[in-house]
């Protein structure tokens, strides 16, 4: 990076101490000019994704073609970034949140078929998508509801349309966006 530019890398350890360990991801095409990170990454390290902070848009890298591809935004959205714990096992899919904090909307990409909306619970204004499943059908979203004004967890199934509220563990706190999925 230069002065205070970011740049998205992925490091192999299987290559340390080698320098051939950070792989730049700058290198890819098309290239990202400027700033952007990566935060989800596949079980294999073989699919990253990130955001190109020039233009708020989500990223997709792959390591085995060195390509990167922008992932269309919501309609009407911007600034998407994936979710930490935002991609699945193969990084098919991802999962993250468009617009501001506590204000926008999460979203899951299907590499391949594109982005998607996922609903808010009734009475919801807002959602963000927290992490997904290692098969990237369950995915862990915050947002408001009728119920828990302030915001609560919910899980929802991408296979069959349904989302569980899970509540909130103090109904005065707002839900953070630091979690994860376990494989069962």
């Amino acid at each position: 990076s230069t002065g205070n530019a970011r740049q998205a890398v992925r490091v192999t350890t299987s290559l340390l101490p080698s320098p051939n360990a950070n792989l730049a991801i700058a290198g890819f095409a098309p290239a990202i000019v400027g700033n952007s990170f990566a935060n989800a990454i596949s079980l294999n390290g073989g699919v990253l994704y990130g955001q190109n902070l020039n233009t708020g848009v989500a990223v997709r890298f792959d390591v085995a073609t060195s390509s990167s591809s922008e992932i269309a935004p919501l309609a009407g959205m911007a600034n998407c970034a994936p979710a930490g714990r935002g991609t699945s096992a193969s990084g098919s899919v991802m999962v993250g949140s468009c617009g501001p904090p506590n204000a926008g909307r999460a979203f899951r990409y299907v590499h391949g078929s594109g982005t998607s909306a996922i609903p808010t619970l009734n009475g919801g204004t807002w959602n963000g998508a927290v992490a997904v499943s290692s098969d990237g059908t369950l995915v862990l979203a915050t947002g408001v509801s009728s119920v828990y004004p302030t915001g609560e967890a919910y899980r929802r199934n991408a296979t069959d349309g349904a989302s569980d509220a899970l509540g909130s563990a103090n109904r005065g706190w707002k839900p953070g966006n630091v979690a994860g999925v376990p494989a069962d």
